[in-house]
């Protein structure tokens, strides 16, 4: 993006802010003022299914990676989805290069169940239970197991650095699983059924 280019986007309408508006913000408002990225991602899809049609598809796209990218930038999702590209890389030969890949929804979805029951203190098997239960695989495009994306060495380190001295639960409480579930629901595309059209 060329820097007249920037200059041209709007800028943030918070009071004494500078930065500029976060995309499929209305009022426009910056990264730090949207509010959380949950929030953010229902409210860009409900304005822009008041967009043109011809218009919306790309848009919704848009917004889908958008929040993906910043779901996953976020610590501790940022350490699962990182240790897996890592492994990806390594395995596909491609070392440290600028090659970029765009993977499965799943891996993403993995990453940020994982961090959610990280937050919870939630035991490893439980978090993965949970996650069998939320998942639709036969609706899935493509698979992959959550044991492929995260690790229960890293996840039970990454736990342990954030409740230190503590055990894990053995069971989800509702808010783990609540917003397990939101985050399948908003990350994950599933193929449509007969249903669904």
């Amino acid at each position: 993006m060329t820097r007249k280019r920037v200059e041209s986007r709007a800028k943030c309408t918070h009071l004494g802010c500078r930065g500029l508006a976060y995309p499929f913000t209305d009022p426009p408002l910056c990264r730090v003022h949207k509010g959380p990225l949950d929030d953010w991602y229902g409210s860009a899809l409900l304005l822009i299914s008041y967009g043109p049609k011809a218009k919306r598809e790309w848009a919704e796209a848009l917004a889908h990676e958008i929040y993906i990218h910043d779901l996953i930038s976020t610590p501790p999702a940022r350490t699962f989805f990182g240790e897996f590209e890592t492994a990806y890389r390594k395995q596909e030969g491609a070392g440290e290069s600028e090659v970029g890949y765009r993977f499965l929804d799943v891996v993403y979805f993995f990453a940020a169940a994982a961090a959610a029951g990280v937050t919870g203190n939630l035991a490893y098997d439980s978090l993965r239970a949970l996650v069998r239960r939320v998942r639709r695989l036969k609706q899935e495009i493509g698979t992959v197991s959550f044991e492929a994306v995260v690790s229960r060495s890293t996840y039970d380190r990454v736990r342990r650095r954030e409740h230190p001295g503590k055990a894990p639960s053995r069971s989800a409480d509702e808010r783990i699983t609540h917003s397990v579930r939101k985050r399948y629901s908003l990350v994950v595309t599933l193929k449509r059924t007969g249903r669904d059209r």
